[in-house]
């Protein structure tokens, strides 16, 4: 049973701050040349958001809006929640106005620079529209502290394009190369100047750095309830330095994901979704999930040491299996776990074995009652698996080989997936798999 006490209430996302930091310059001036100015990017949606201030709607965007942007303006492409920051020099042009060089189409929105030869677009376009740059002269190199990515820019034949971003080490926005819907388009920003015979001015240069050096997702609020259709997920991402967890909802017949409420998490063991609740480890414990109320229940009597969280779990019936202890699910960490079973009707735990060295909990076998488990390392071409089996009725654990030997017999039908729908005030398991556009935490579909 779970806890009758009150709900904790997860802290909400920090406000992402609205200073433009100034990126240095990394371009160098070619006046002779006409530049293009290409991002591959997410795939793109149907409308654009211009907004004077950071103050967020919580209406779906059904339609191009074409305000002027004030000073230090934030352009807000929501149909991919993307935060764009430029200055008042630039404002909205309607894509029927603008004439795209070729080979590029598809503009989904536009902004052109007053009183400069330049205007930006971002569109959707064949894949090999943007196979040139490969291997070219480099021409600017741009960090981007928000997301942790790096955006290098090629000379092609008098065409500059922004290469792919390179994920630093610890980031967790990814912008894939492939579209949700179709891998043989890709969504992109285009940079280029409407005059064949006028050369892209290097202050539009210049401010496509800025944009690349400050480009953000954005993610307004939103509160759930009855009415509520789409899909909840999980997400991890970098905000001001630190890693934090968020849950997200897309609303049905759109690809808009709003902020539903921030967790608390440490060591991230993927969660499990069973008789329509879905757990989770927050604050170091084992919990379920509210989101139409923002709030999490702790599974009652599982008291931990100080220091110690729950490193992974397994439910099985009325039953969870987890092993807990100092977190070691990080790169290179050693464990030294303590094995649990964990009662759902009495709210009883009973430590089975400790001191072990295994990571995670990979399934149960029933029918012998026996936990597999596993520490799996891997890097580049190195591999190394330690893996074990615990006996209910010898009380002892046997290693074994490979996890993979054994695998379907203790897993059986788990389907994974990394989102929860969301219908009538309630949560469902899904019936099938999403393409997705960011680096959503798997969740696991147990059957009780």
């Amino acid at each position: 049973m779970e806890s009758n006490t009150q709900p904790t209430t997860e802290p909400q996302p920090p406000v992402q701050p609205s200073a433009i930091s100034k990126q240095a310059p990394f371009w160098r001036e070619k006046t002779s040349w006409a530049y293009l100015v290409v991002l591959a990017l997410v795939v793109g949606g149907l409308t654009y958001t211009v907004q004077k201030q950071l103050a967020v709607s919580t209406s779906v965007p059904t339609q191009e809006t074409p305000n002027d942007a004030a000073a230090g303006g934030v352009f807000l492409y929501m149909a991919r929640n993307l935060e764009l920051r430029l200055d008042d020099t630039w404002g909205p042009v309607p894509t029927s106005e603008i004439l795209l060089p070729k080979p590029y189409s598809g503009a989904l929105f536009a902004l052109e620079k007053k009183g400069a030869s330049c205007v930006l677009a971002y569109i959707r376009a064949r894949s090999d529209s943007f196979e040139a740059y490969k291997g070219e002269e480099r021409m600017f190199m741009v960090n981007n502290e928000h997301t942790r990515d790096q955006y290098i820019g090629y000379l092609n034949e008098g065409v500059l394009v922004t290469a792919y971003p390179r994920g630093f080490a610890g980031g967790n926005h990814q912008w894939p190369a492939g579209n949700d819907d179709d891998v043989d388009y890709l969504n992109a920003f285009v940079m280029y100047s409407p005059q064949a015979e006028v050369s892209l001015d290097a202050a539009c240069v210049n401010d496509m750095e800025t944009v690349m050096g400050q480009l953000r997702r954005h993610y307004d609020p939103v509160t759930l309830n009855a009415a509520s259709d789409g899909v909840l997920y999980i997400v991890s991402e970098e905000v001001g330095g630190e890693e934090i967890d968020q849950v997200r909802f897309i609303p049905t017949g759109t690809t808009t994901s709003y902020t539903v409420m921030g967790l608390t998490a440490t060591s991230r063991p993927a969660p499990q979704f069973a008789e329509n609740k879905l757990y989770v480890v927050i604050k170091n414990e084992l919990r379920t999930l509210d989101p139409f109320n923002r709030t999490s229940t702790s599974l009652q009597n599982i008291d931990l040491p100080a220091g110690e969280t729950i490193n992974s779990f397994w439910i099985e019936g009325h039953k969870v299996m987890y092993l807990a202890g100092v977190n070691c699910n990080s790169y290179k960490a050693t464990c030294d776990l303590s094995l649990y079973e964990y009662d759902l009707d009495t709210s009883n735990p009973k430590k089975l074995a400790e001191h072990l060295s295994y990571r995670n909990i990979l399934g149960y076998d029933p029918n012998t009652r026996e936990i597999l488990m596993a520490y799996v390392f891997a890097d580049g071409g190195y591999r190394s698996e330690n893996t074990g089996i615990y006996q209910y009725i010898s009380g002892k654990i046997q290693k074994i080989e490979s996890y993979e030997s054994v695998e379907e017999r203790f897993k059986g039908e788990t389907p994974v997936y990394d989102y929860v729908l969301v219908r009538e005030g309630q949560l469902f398991a899904p019936k099938e798999p999403l393409l997705t556009r960011e680096n959503r935490w798997p969740i696991t579909y147990r059957s009780q």
